[in-house]
């Protein structure tokens, strides 16, 4: 196994959705396109295979809905071994920032033995289509990427404003240490949005800036508005595993609107928190909820 070494730094700035890789004490940007690709985060892998980059991959994330497209291509995770990840041989990895975080001796050791390490996240919307571009980029599929970009622009606006009145929702994202919803900027307060909802927050400030897409929200506040919510969404995964049930029983609760009614609806978490062009289909769903 042969690897030419160099020193790659990598410094992400969450916030603008920048990222930079340096090469001694120079930045550079990332001009090459990649051949030997380990994808760790499941939206990146989605991405990677809706344009065309599958026979690039040499590994992949066990997650539902990506395994059933990546047979055959060997499962990673941000855990896993050097070893393991030199075994076939990546010139990238493909990771988010919180997985930096949880393993940064292995990422740094990988750059060191000549690997590049790209470390990116879409926190805000409007950060989407320069992701999808990148990673296009990054694959050698530059074109395929701007053709993705293409097709969820046209997808968005067949989708539309919603007329008429526009209800009221809470957006259940997390019920763990407190209660959180989407904060404003994210992909998922744009999906719900988008749909033709308006989403009671109470608190506009994101957990850490920059970097989280959830806010907090007072419960106490919550009730309190409970007779103008219209509908209450829960995002439904590993964030969060809350069932109807759950909802109606939570304190409090009965006085909101629309656990009187009876309009609370689970959303699969995968359709609102990965960054790809699915996000449509989320759009559509939640539209369908709410012209009801």
């Amino acid at each position: 196994m042969k690897f030419k070494v160099m020193l790659i730094w990598m410094f992400i700035t969450i916030n603008i959705f920048a990222y930079e890789v340096m090469e001694g004490d120079k930045p550079r940007k990332l001009a090459k396109s990649y051949e030997r690709i380990i994808s760790v985060y499941p939206a990146h892998t989605e991405v990677i295979l809706d344009i065309g980059g599958k026979s690039k991959l040499v590994g992949t994330v066990k997650e539902k809905g990506v395994s059933e497209r990546t047979q055959g291509i060997k499962n990673f995770s941000y855990n896993d071994s050097l070893e393991k990840y030199l075994s076939v041989r990546p010139d990238l990895v493909i990771i988010r920032p919180m997985y930096r975080d949880k393993n940064k001796n292995l990422f740094k050791r990988l750059e060191d033995m000549g690997v590049t390490v790209v470390s990116l996240q879409p926190v805000n919307y409007n950060d989407l289509e320069r992701y999808w571009i990148d990673i296009g980029n990054l694959i050698g599929r530059e074109k395929a990427g701007r053709e993705y970009v293409a097709r969820y622009r046209k997808g968005l606006e067949s989708i539309g404003a919603k007329s008429g009145k526009r209800k009221k929702v809470f957006f259940e994202a997390r019920m763990q240490n407190g209660l959180y919803t989407a904060s404003k900027e994210s992909i998922a307060h744009f999906i719900i949005e988008k749909a033709g909802g308006d989403i009671v927050t109470g608190n506009d400030e994101p957990l850490r800036k920059g970097t989280s897409t959830l806010t907090p929200v007072n419960m106490e506040y919550l009730i309190s508005q409970g007779s103008s919510i219209d509908t209450y969404l829960v995002q439904k995964g590993k964030m969060n595993s809350r069932s109807r049930d759950d909802i109606k029983k939570t304190p409090g609760y009965a006085s909101i609107k629309a656990v009187k009614t009876g309009e609370i609806y689970l959303i699969d978490e995968s359709t609102l928190s990965r960054p790809t062009i699915k996000i449509l289909d989320a759009m559509k769903d939640i539209k369908k909820i709410l012209s009801k």
